[in-house]
C-alpha cells in the first residue's frame, strides 16, 4: 500500500563561513548511501530501503521485494553507463537497471553474494570492481575475469588518474594496481584505511588515512615517496569524500562535512553542521554528488538534502512520499 509521509517544516540555521544557509521542508527517510543522476535529469538514491527516485516534487520506489529477487543493500549507484542504465553495487552482488524500461537484471553470476563497494571502467574498457573479498577485473561483458587480493581484501574505492595509474584505497591503506605479464598486482604505498581517493587538476592526489586527509604529487607517490604526504585534516571519522568546484568535500560519521580548498596552498573552510536533537545521526553523510545544474545532494542516515548556492535557495532537505 502506499503510504505519504507526513512533512514536517523547520527552520533551521547552518553555519557556512560566513554565509548561512537555511534548511527547510525536513522529512526524514531511510539511511541513504548511494546517488546518481538519470540522463533525464531525475536524481536517484539507495540504500536500505531500496531505490527511490525523485522528480523534483515527490519520490517514488523502485525494485521492490515483490518486484526483483532480493539485491541486499545499495552500497553504489554508477551511471556511467549512457543507455539509460545504472550499474547498482550492492551487498549481494552486481546488477544493472534500466530507468527507462525499468527492467533489472544480474550483471555476472560471480559476484552473487558478495559485498560490492565500487566499480570503475577504465580506459583501456575494463570494469575494477571493488568486493569486501578483493578486486575483481572483468572485459566489457563481464565474461571474463581476473582476481586480485590487495593487501586488504576489503576495498573501500578506486581511482583512475590522469596517466592511467590505478589506485585503490583498502582497509590496509593506500595500494597501486599494476598489470605485469604474470596478471595484476597490488603494491603497498601508505598504510592506514583509505576511504577515499581523488586526483587534483594539479596532478595531486587526495586520499584519507589515519582519521585525517592528506596529499601528495601522483608522480612521487606511485614511486613510493611517502616523504611528500602532507596532512592537513586530523581526528574525523571519514565515510567518503567527493569534489566541487575545486573543493574537497569529506563526509564523516557525526561531525558534518569538512571542507578544503584545493588550491595551490590547501585551506581548510568552515565545515557543514546540522543542528539537530540527534547532532550524531543528522551529521552522519554517506553519500554525497553534484547534479547538471550544480546544486550539491547530501545523503544522510535520516535524509535527503541539496545545496544550492546561498544567494538562490540555501540548503533544503527533500520532501519524500512512500
Amino acid at each position: 500500500m502506499r503510504k505519504t509521509l507526513r512533512l514536517v517544516l523547520y527552520a533551521i540555521c547552518i553555519s557556512f563561513g560566513h554565509l548561512h544557509a537555511e534548511l527547510r521542508m525536513v522529512l526524514p527517510v531511510q539511511s541513504i548511501s548511494a546517488m546518481a543522476q538519470d540522463s533525464l535529469g531525475f536524481i536517484w538514491y539507495g540504500g536500505s530501503d531500496g531505490l527511490v527516485r525523485f522528480d523534483g516534487n515527490a519520490t517514488e520506489r523502485f525494485l521492490t521485494s515483490d518486484q526483483v529477487p532480493y539485491y541486499g543493500f545499495i552500497n553504489h549507484i554508477d551511471p556511467m553507463n549512457q543507455s539509460g542504465e545504472f550499474i547498482l553495487c550492492t551487498s549481494d552482488g552486481l546488477y544493472g537497471y534500466h530507468y527507462i524500461t525499468n527492467t533489472f537484471r544480474n550483471l555476472t553470476p560471480i559476484l552473487n553474494s558478495i559485498n560490492i563497494t565500487s566499480i570503475l571502467l577504465t580506459s583501456s574498457h575494463q570494469y575494477i570492481v571493488g568486493t569486501h573479498k578483493g578486486v575483481y577485473v572483468f572485459d566489457e561483458s563481464f565474461e571474463h575475469f581476473s582476481l586480485v587480493f590487495p593487501h586488504s581484501q576489503h576495498v573501500n574505492c578506486i581511482l583512475e588518474d590522469s596517466e592511467q595509474n590505478l589506485f585503490i584505497g583498502t582497509d590496509a591503506g593506500l595500494e597501486l594496481l599494476r598489470a605485469t605479464e604474470n596478471g595484476y598486482q597490488c603494491q603497498l604505498l601508505t598504510r592506514g584505511r583509505t576511504r577515499f581517493i581523488y586526483e587534483d587538476k594539479g596532478g595531486r592526489l587526495w586520499f584519507s588515512r589515519l582519521g585525517g586527509v592528506c596529499y601528495a604529487p601522483c608522480k612521487e607517490l606511485k614511486q613510493g615517496q611517502t616523504n611528500t604526504i602532507k596532512a592537513i585534516v586530523q581526528d574525523i571519522d571519514i565515510v567518503t569524500a567527493s569534489a566541487f568546484d575545486e573543493q574537497l568535500w569529506v563526509a564523516t560519521r557525526g561531525q558534518g562535512i569538512t571542507r578544503i580548498a584545493m588550491h595551490e596552498q590547501p585551506q581548510v573552510l568552515p565545515p557543514i553542521f546540522i543542528s539537530s536533537q540527534n547532532e550524531e545521526i543528522a551529521n552522519t553523510t554517506q553519500a554525497l554528488m553534484q547534479d547538471k545544474d550544480n546544486n550539491i545532494w547530501v545523503g544522510t542516515i535520516d535524509g535527503l538534502y541539496v545545496y544550492t548556492h546561498p544567494a538562490y535557495h540555501g540548503f533544503h532537505q527533500v520532501r519524500s512520499t512512500d
